[in-house]
């Protein structure tokens, strides 16, 4: 079988969904997935329902934005809006979680999480790293398979010409 594992598949789905990101500083996807591979939700970083962007609202892209939620913080609050229960899921997402959202990944139950980039602006890697440890959470960083990142590529071309940029 020459199609992408089950990683690489959800990771290509949730890069998809990272292009509708409303943050000026970078576009992340997440998805809580079952224990069967299936998808449940899909999330993005941006601003709340219904508020202009950071862009509009003036941030800075070059500082941390204060404006936006995480996609991580999103898929927790889409998972509840839509009533699926986040207990034993697995969450994937571009980037490793920051502190605030790992405090809500072990407070929704998540199982697992798998992300592509380091993400460590707040400096508590190796705290998020423990404090998964200690409450059984497994945490893989995944590398990009060749299906991934000819679909990578495949997305900025296409996001050239969608949007400019």
């Amino acid at each position: 079988d020459q199609r992408p594992n089950k990683h690489a598949r959800v990771m290509m789905e949730i890069e998809l969904q990272a292009q509708w990101a409303t943050c000026q500083r970078g576009r992340v996807g997440s998805a809580l997935v079952d224990n069967d591979g299936a998808i449940l939700v899909v999330a993005r970083n941006g601003t709340p329902y219904g508020q202009p962007t950071c862009k509009e609202l003036g941030a800075n892209p070059n500082e941390r934005c204060q404006f936006c939620l995480h996609s991580e913080d999103n898929i927790i609050n889409h998972a509840s809006n839509f009533g699926v229960s986040t207990s034993g899921t697995h969450l994937y997402t571009l980037k490793r979680p920051c502190l605030g959202c790992s405090n809500r990944i072990v407070q929704a139950d998540i199982a697992w999480v798998y992300y592509r980039e380091d993400y460590d602006t707040d400096g508590q890697r190796d705290y998020v790293f423990n404090m998964f440890a200690d409450r059984g959470i497994g945490c893989i960083k995944l590398v990009q398979s060749p299906a991934e990142i000819a679909f990578s590529k495949l997305l900025e071309v296409w996001r050239a010409n969608w949007i400019g940029n």
